[in-house]
């Protein structure tokens, strides 16, 4: 044995998936990984057997324990077999609370196990060379699809069928899994950590369209939202109609964190308060709302909140 120890963590998803079937478990899904990494100790552990439209918040947080465990029993690396519906907003939450433990590497597929030329399998021991690079951990947790290996941050899924599902529109990958090994093109960036405690919801997600009102805002607010997060137009804007909606918010203290529907981008100055009392941030909708559960755990301060959105990851 090499003395490397990975743990492969199950979760369902199409990677797990067979037609007319249920999901393969995953001593089953992980199990031939042995055959290629044979000086390797792999242990094999399953979360849970769904798709991922149904991970919860509960589901958020076995997941984050069980990667604790995992490097508290000593595994050089994870690697995580995730649906791809929700893939990118569980490696975030991983990002920002445990990547510092050591490599977290999350995949998926997005064909059937029992489909004609399925690539679940391809993707899963290119993950686990991933996460057996030592450099792997300067990145934080990663996201291994197609060959590419992509920033948790960074990562979204761009087509709902197609091979080539996900990419990272602002930053490209940061590398790439050939048959020579692992190459990394981009080198890590400055990341900051806060002691996020847990998940504080609820917390909405609105996205603006043409002529938008407030409904769903003060419909969020009297549903009890903790924090709300805007989608807006371009670089920040908003209809005329929402804006009574988002001071209504901010002067009950409900933190409002606004982004950009636009698939890069951002809004403005992202990590301050605006002048209307919204937080502006770069991540994406999705991103940003699990950040901002997170942060609600620190403090509801939009100052300070601010500040946690201004730091990478």
């Amino acid at each position: 044995m090499s003395g490397q120890i990975l743990h492969i963590l199950t979760t369902g998803g199409t990677i797990a998936s067979r037609s007319g079937r249920p999901m393969a478990p995953g001593a089953e899904l992980a199990g031939p990984l042995r055959e290629f990494f044979p000086d390797v100790e792999i242990a094999v552990k399953e979360v849970c057997r769904i798709g991922s439209s149904q991970i919860t918040l509960d589901i958020l947080r076995t997941i984050r324990s069980q990667v604790e465990e995992s490097f508290a029993a000593g595994a050089t690396g994870v690697v995580i077999s995730h649906g791809t519906d929700s893939l990118e907003e569980t490696a975030y939450f991983l990002d920002i609370t445990v990547a510092r433990l050591g490599p977290i590497i999350l995949t998926g597929a997005m064909r059937s196990l029992d489909a004609i030329s399925p690539e679940g399998l391809a993707n899963l021991v290119e993950s686990c060379k991933v996460a057996l690079e030592p450099e792997s951990r300067e990145y934080g947790v990663l996201v291994v699809m197609n060959d590419r290996i992509h920033l948790a941050r960074e990562v979204t899924k761009v087509h709902s069928w197609l091979l080539d599902a996900f990419a990272s529109p602002d930053t490209g990958p940061m590398g790439y899994v050939s048959p020579l090994g692992v190459d990394f093109v981009v080198g890590p960036q400055k990341r900051e950590y806060a002691p996020y405690r847990d998940l504080e919801a609820p917390v909405d997600l609105i996205k603006v369209s043409l002529d938008s009102g407030d409904r769903l805002l003060r419909a969020a607010l009297d549903a009890g939202a903790k924090g709300i997060v805007i989608e807006s137009f371009g670089y920040g804007h908003l209809p005329p109609g929402m804006m009574d909606g988002v001071r209504a918010a901010i002067d009950r203290g409900v933190p409002v964190v606004l982004t950009t529907r636009c698939l890069t981008g951002g809004a403005p100055r992202p990590g301050t308060v605006h002048k209307e009392g919204f937080i502006t941030t770069d991540l994406s909708g999705p991103k940003a709302r699990i950040k901002l559960m997170l942060a609600l755990s620190l403090t509801q301060n939009r100052e300070e909140i601010a500040r946690l959105f201004a730091q990478r990851p």
